[in-house]
């Protein structure tokens, strides 16, 4: 049983788990509601062991052992992947129930640590032992390799994906069996080195007589195939061509530099009479062929053969060699190529020809001087760049030449070079031509060898940058006086250069070496930079964006930013800002908003002053009423002071109604700076409807709420939602004209705080949707509408870092939403 000291079972488990019997009867297998048989399992099993034992000899147990892991593993691994089992102490006892079910044997769990990798298995009739004493056959080793090895399986599967490490230091081996006629087969799976120290044989390999006599074939054919390659390898890697023919004149083998030398593939030659080749039969060495193959030797020194194939004939020596195999005559002919010998001068000339050719159609100035600085060769470039014919210098003394057009320092580089054969480059080195014009060159002075590694010569190489500088001067000062901030950072957002404009806010380069560009960024917005800067490296194009950074004296400046990617080739190296101080854009567009306010506080002012005029209509007439009370003669009984207090209790309600409308009306038109608070996003609608709703009384305009929940908060400033609001609902009354409803939803989805405000107004064109967030866009009259009030209300939304979206349809209403995060 097992120890319930070392495992908890799990309740879920059957409560055959530790004695497991239930095994369907052999060979037979449940698959839905059908029973299909497998094999024989007494019969099928026993002959495949003999196959095994056979063909394998010793090694047939490590064979079977190995092929129960992988059987295991094809078992277990798509179970867990696909969750059915779990890598665990469940996962294990599972795979031993399921194998169990499938009719393998009634195994019984005697000790079970799965988390030290250990456990001891019995069972009275595992099926490879079972087929053993079924066949009336004793074994002198146990036998259940297969078993063992499914069982090894499931422990170190479930370790692998469980993470141990243990996997690699598990084995499994069977101490009983009752194919050895045991009463029962008992398993132990367990680390290695326990099972050594206890005196138990590892699950290996051994080496087996027919092992030892495949190694020794093995080794024996080794020696005979590198004895042969040796031979072969001296044909096929010999730089002159080789080849034999038969009696009749057909090529048997050929070595590679025979293919090479007459440009031909190897199928196309074995087999083909080498006479009836066109270049060879139409030439004397057919004559020669036929001598060798009746006996005779050749040799043939500088024999010219012309081939199709090449415009000028080949300069061969043959060598034919006669002799004889089992069928008949045979030649060995070898073929070399002194093509290259006989004309190695006129190559030689043309390659001197051509390096020439080379050397003057470079673009760069190239002169070339010998160990005495005699000009060798003078391109065409040095012509252009020192205004210099080649036919004057050329064999003349660099120095002489050079003395009033190159600086003195120039000659001491020459013999620095001739003396150590180190090349020397510099850049922006400046030349004299014979117009006293000044070149400026990146310069490099370079050794010619000679065969022995000895300088004997310099090639000097002049790249003229002077229109390069000249454009380089050009753009340097149109970054150095941009009026835009312009700085370069590397990837980690470190400062490399900046221009004039950007010194201004960030303080002078020497102070930034150790700086980040996101020091200079308010703390809410650093996370958004970097996100930005991120994608900016992968490749992705963003847009302008607003960010307010904080200069060296440590006051706030709102900027608008263009980042763009820096590459050389594919690959980004660094990332260029451009930003705009938009300080007095700022300025005029919180001028703008204050103005649209103020606008909606005079066209309110008249609904504002009927509401206050109701009462203070009540206030007048209570007052009114008590000073008429207090001066009648009549004394005051206990009836009137009841009323007194009813009367002071409506003059102070109705005083406090006109003090909330008036403070609403203030705090609206107030002119705050941003200031985001956490606020009931109800009452933000509640204060804009007890503003617009004196409009909305004289006409048939129905208000309907209906919030998600009534503590919905989010994290913005509530006088801006508040202006936004406002000019939606005005909007929407102004839809309705003189009967309707106007709806006010909100949601909250995925982080997202969404207000809806509806109408079922007049809607708006197809045509002006995509325009009414313009300034001035506006279709009514000229009087009724400044086209300022949508464009506000997006703008006051992008500040809040959200965003007003609308659908409408004409004849039918509109909807616009407002979407705010709600941190």
């Amino acid at each position: 049983m097992l120890k319930e000291n070392r495992i908890t079972i799990p309740s879920s488990f059957p409560p055959s788990l530790h004695f497991i019997n239930s095994y369907k009867e052999r060979g037979w297998m449940n698959v839905g509601n059908s029973r299909m048989i497998l094999f024989d399992v007494k019969q099928g099993f026993y002959q495949i062991r003999r196959v095994i034992e056979r063909e394998v000899g010793e090694n047939s147990s490590y064979v079977v052992f190995q092929a129960g892991i992988q059987g295991g593993y094809s078992f277990l691994i798509p179970m867990i992947r696909k969750g059915d089992l779990q890598p665990n102490l469940t996962g294990f006892l599972m795979a031993i129930i399921f194998y169990s079910e499938a009719g393998f044997g009634d195994f019984k769990i005697i000790d079970l640590q799965w988390d030290k990798g250990w456990a001891v298995i019995q069972c009275k009739n595992a099926f490879e032992g079972w087929a053993y004493a079924e066949n009336h056959r004793n074994s002198e080793r146990p036998v259940c390799d297969y078993t063992r090895g499914i069982f090894l399986a499931f422990m170190k599967g479930t370790h692998r994906f469980a993470k141990t490490g243990l996997e690699e230091h598990l084995d499994c081996i069977e101490t009983s069996c009752i194919g050895m006629k045991n009463q029962i087969c008992e398993y132990i799976i367990c680390k290695k080195e326990i099972l050594k120290e206890r005196g138990y044989e590892l699950s290996t390999p051994r080496i087996s007589l027919q092992t030892k006599l495949k190694e020794l074939v093995r080794k024996k054919t080794k020696e005979i195939k590198k004895t042969s390659r040796f031979y072969e390898n001296i044909i096929k890697n010999a730089p002159i061509a080789i080849l034999t023919l038969d009696s009749y004149g057909n090529i048997i083998t050929t070595n590679p530099s025979y293919l090479k030398l007459f440009n031909l593939p190897k199928k196309r030659l074995r087999g083909v009479n080498f006479n009836k080749f066109p270049w060879v039969s139409s030439s004397p060495l057919s004559e020669f062929l036929k001598s060798g193959l009746e006996g005779k030797a050749f040799e043939l020194t500088n024999f010219p053969l012309s081939l199709p194939i090449r415009r000028e004939p080949l300069y061969l020596s043959v060598k034919g060699i006669p002799f004889k195999d089992d069928g008949g005559n045979s030649l060995l002919c070898i073929i070399e190529d002194t093509t290259d010998k006989t004309k190695n001068s006129k190559h030689l000339e043309q390659l001197k020809e051509f390096n020439e050719n080379i050397i003057q159609s470079i673009t760069d100035g190239i002169f070339v001087v010998d160990k005495d600085f005699n000009i060798m060769t003078w391109n065409h470039a040095m012509e252009r760049l020192l205004n210099i014919k080649k036919e004057t210098v050329l064999g003349k003394n660099l120095i002489v030449i050079g003395e009033k057009n190159i600086q003195g320092d120039f000659f001491n580089k020459l013999g620095q070079v001739m003396e150590t054969g180190i090349p020397i480059e510099e850049e922006g080195f400046k030349i004299k031509n014979s117009n006293n014009g000044i070149v400026t060159v990146n310069l490099k002075i370079l050794p010619l060898f000679d065969e022995k590694r000895s300088v004997n010569g310099i090639i000097v190489l002049h790249d003229d940058i002077s229109e390069k500088e000249k454009i380089e001067l050009k753009y340097k000062n149109l970054f150095d006086k941009a009026r835009d901030g312009i700085l370069v950072t590397d990837l980690e957002g470190n400062f490399l250069s900046l221009n004039d404009a950007a010194q201004k806010i960030f303080g002078p380069m020497e102070n930034l070496k150790k700086e980040k560009i996101y020091q200079f960024v308010v703390p809410s917005n650093k996370k958004f930079l970097k996100e930005t800067f991120t994608e900016v490296i992968s490749g992705k194009e963003k847009e302008p964006f607003e960010l307010m950074i904080v200069n060296s004296e440590g006051i706030r400046i709102p900027v608008e930013i263009s980042l763009t990617a820096i590459q050389e080739g594919q690959k980004t190296t660094a990332i260029q800002f451009i930003m705009r101080d938009i300080s007095e854009r700022k300025k005029m567009e919180q001028q703008l908003i204050q103005a649209s306010k103020m606008s909606a506080v005079g066209e309110l002012a008249s609904g504002v002053a009927h509401e206050i005029n109701n009462p203070l209509a009540s206030i007048a007439g209570y007052a009114e009423e008590l000073m008429d009370k207090l001066e009648s003669e009549r004394k005051l009984g206990i009836k009137d002071l009841t009323e007194f207090r009813e009367y002071l209790n409506t003059i102070i309600e109705q005083v406090y109604r006109c003090k909330d409308i008036t403070k609403n009306l203030l705090n609206f038109a107030r002119n705050d700076p941003l200031r985001p608070i956490r606020v009931n996003i109800l009452d933000v609608i509640n204060k804009a409807l007890a503003l617009i709703e004196f409009e909305a009384k004289g006409k048939n305009i129905q208000f309907i709420k209906t919030p998600c929940r009534e503590n919905l908060e989010v994290f913005t400033d509530p006088c801006q939602l508040q202006q936004v609001l406002l000019n939606l609902l005005k909007n929407a009354i102004e839809a309705i004209g003189s009967s309707g409803v106007i709806k006010i939803e909100t949601d909250y989805n995925y982080g997202n705080v969404k207000i809806k405000v509806s109408d079922t107004g007049k809607g708006i064109p197809n045509g002006d949707l995509k325009k009414i967030f313009n300034p001035f866009f506006t279709t009514k009259p000229p009087s009724k509408g400044t086209g300022l009030g949508l464009a506000i209300s997006y703008m006051i939304m992008q500040r809040l870092n959200g965003r007003i979206d609308v659908e409408s349809q004409e004849g039918k209403g509109s909807t616009f939403t407002i979407v705010l995060p709600q941190k």
